[in-house]
């Protein structure tokens, strides 16, 4: 059986949540996919809360989706 490839991006970064998007190709088969939301919530409310300036602003010189 011949490896895969994963492919992963970010789809939207939000004011406290992140989408990734991820791929799974063998060939130019699509095997597998999946979008994962990750959000940021304050640790005593869980109520949301704004993801760290210094990560989007990573993210973003990154190339990531705005």
């Amino acid at each position: 059986m011949g490896q895969g490839t994963a492919v992963d991006s970010i789809e939207r970064i939000g004011g406290a949540s992140l989408i990734f998007v991820q791929q799974l190709w063998r060939d130019s088969v699509l095997l597998a996919d999946g979008c994962i939301k990750v959000a940021c919530v304050d640790v005593r409310s869980l109520a949301p809360a704004p993801l760290p300036a210094v990560l989007t602003s990573a993210l973003r010189h990154a190339g990531a989706a705005a």
